[in-house]
């Protein structure tokens, strides 16, 4: 695991526009061959992950993931229990 930054700073909270790791930190896990890269604005409230290929995936994008990934679960779970709607 290699730290890029990781000291929380205003500053760096303020530039999170300027610094946007659609291309800083794209670049930089292409560049230490990493198999990931997770970006975070100076007082973490914002995210955004790279792959190793560079591609970016921003905070609504990895929500949305999730809110797939719950919704899937809870209807494989419901029709593994024979249950249907809201139990």
């Amino acid at each position: 695991m290699t730290a890029l930054g990781g000291r929380p700073d205003r500053a760096e909270h303020q530039s999170w526009r300027r610094f946007h790791p659609s291309g800083s930190a794209a670049r930089r896990v292409v560049e230490h061959k990493a198999d990931l890269g997770l970006a975070l604005d100076g007082d973490a409230d914002r995210c955004l992950a790279v792959s190793a290929d560079g591609a970016v995936v921003d905070g609504d994008q990895i929500l949305a993931l999730l809110a797939v990934s719950l919704f899937r679960r809870r209807a494989a779970s419901r029709s593994h229990r024979g249950g249907h709607g809201d139990e």
